[in-house]
């Protein structure tokens, strides 16, 4: 678990004293964290889990709840994206869904589908 808040962490550019500022936390406490001396209270793993938009189960046990592998990598994918990134792949997302929700293809989307899409 601690391993999974320390990538969060670095994935996303966030230092201890600026998380610990967010939650209420004591900076000090990440190092004991990481040392091995101190695990995260209830509290903080549901506080953290909130500050990064996780799920404590993704804390806790490294899965979210009832998610395939395969939509575990495409959740963390979109977590990483800047805001603009998320809003381009819901957009390719809904029209992906629209596509194969009413056109029935059989086949990935062409190259023009792409090109309209990201452009």
């Amino acid at each position: 678990m601690v391993s999974r808040i320390f990538n969060l962490m670095e994935e996303r550019g966030i230092k201890a004293t600026n998380l610990a500022n967010a939650i209420g936390l004591n900076s000090a406490v990440f190092t004991q964290w990481k040392k091995g001396l101190q695990k995260p209270s209830t509290d903080a793993v549901i506080k953290i889990a909130q500050y990064f938009n996780v799920t404590t189960d993704y804390l806790l046990l490294g899965a979210e709840a009832g998610l395939t592998k395969d939509e575990m990598e495409l959740l963390e994918y979109y977590r990483s994206f800047n805001t603009e990134g998320k809003n381009k792949t819901l957009v390719y997302m809904q029209d992906l869904d629209e596509g194969f929700r009413y056109k029935k293809r059989d086949s990935a989307p062409s190259t023009n589908d792409i090109e309209r899409i990201s452009g």
